[in-house]
């Protein structure tokens, strides 16, 4: 299921932010449950390829 992968990606994600910008984390996982109650993941592996191509 593409579920599990895009959640093991938003972790290893969030566990990068943590060494990089801890004060994201916050914003980062609200934005992540918002988009599980949405149903709706495109929006989020948008972000997330901007969020580890900003960490890199």
């Amino acid at each position: 299921m593409p579920f599990f992968g895009l959640l093991l990606v938003a972790v290893m994600v969030v566990l990068l932010l943590a060494e990089v910008m801890p004060k994201a984390i916050n914003a980062f996982l609200v934005l992540l449950l918002l988009g599980m109650l949405l149903q709706n993941y495109e929006p989020f592996v948008d972000l997330i390829d901007k969020v580890t191509n900003v960490a890199e």
